[in-house]
């Protein structure tokens, strides 16, 4: 994950708590990838 990308989203939306916003990018990584996988876009994504 790009700190500076982090960061920068913090500075822009005033956001104190960097952790929340490095914590919110890998949770959407996490959810991108499990919706590539097959089996997992099968029987968890809604269509």
């Amino acid at each position: 994950m790009r700190r500076d990308f982090i960061d920068e989203v913090a500075r822009t939306q005033n956001i104190v708590r960097v952790d929340i916003v490095e914590k919110d990018l890998l949770l959407h990584q996490v959810l991108f990838d499990l919706s590539e996988n097959k089996f997992f876009h099968d029987n968890f994504v809604l269509h």
